[in-house]
């Protein structure tokens, strides 16, 4: 049975590598709440398969620092074993001001922990933490419309989103695979970035460091899109 795939937390920074110094937003933590939801429209989307995890991200820029990098944190987990809170995909509904299970909406009650510590059922399970892996995405910019010469002169690999006057559509854009290999027998996994999309969005107080980026009162949404590549 193919594993599940899960983004256990992820974290919005200044800095390609995390410190003292870099200012951080949390977009999902507690073990797969998508606490940015609660105040945007980011939230986990209907998997295709259980191998891999979609998430829009509401496209946001740093107070004082146009580049954004994700620091996220995945893991690989038994499908069979799917009554732990430490294993799960949380989207928070506004309209009914509680947290869905994205998987089984009917499990909603795997989610409830979102509001204090998510920990695990068993003692056991402390042994059994699943197939784990860190990965940063970026670094993402957000161009406004009057500046395209700035395209393509951001640093490689970076991913850039240009605000247009249009009407919204999809824009895809590969941002080079990133590839992580861990061994664990024969399988390894593959974490891509995919795809973007427009959308309206709700904005976020400037005490939390972070501010939309808009014209017209259009956001771009961030996809993201990680999944394990298929075995030989």
């Amino acid at each position: 049975m193919p594993l599940i795939l899960f983004l256990e937390e992820c974290v919005a920074a200044t800095t390609a590598v995390l410190s003292p110094s870099s200012q951080t937003y949390s977009l999902i933590n507690n073990y797969g709440c998508f606490k940015d939801g609660k105040t945007s429209n980011s939230r986990f989307l209907p998997r295709a398969q259980t191998s891999n995890i979609q998430a829009l991200v509401q496209a946001f820029k740093f107070i004082t620092q146009n580049d954004v990098y994700l620091h996220c944190q995945l893991v690989a987990w038994d499908p069979a074993r799917l009554n732990d809170p430490t294993k799960k995909a949380c989207n928070f509904n506004k309209t009914t001001n509680r947290w869905e299970l994205l998987d089984d909406p009917s499990q909603y009650v795997l989610c409830d922990c979102c509001t204090s510590s998510c920990v695990g059922r068993r003692k056991r399970d402390a042994d059994v933490q699943g197939l784990r892996h860190t990965t940063v995405l970026g670094p993402l910019r957000i161009l406004p419309e009057e500046d395209p010469g700035d395209f393509f002169e951001t640093k490689v690999p970076a991913v850039i989103i240009q605000e247009e006057d249009a009407v919204p559509i999809w824009v895809i854009f590969l941002a080079g695979a990133l590839l992580v290999t861990v061994l664990l027998g024969a399988l390894s996994l593959l974490y891509y970035f995919c795809v973007w999309s427009p959308s309206g969005v709700q904005t976020k107080p400037q005490s939390e460091l972070l501010i939309p980026a808009q014209i017209d009162e259009v956001h771009r949404v961030v996809g993201i899109h990680c999944s394990f590549p298929k075995e030989s």
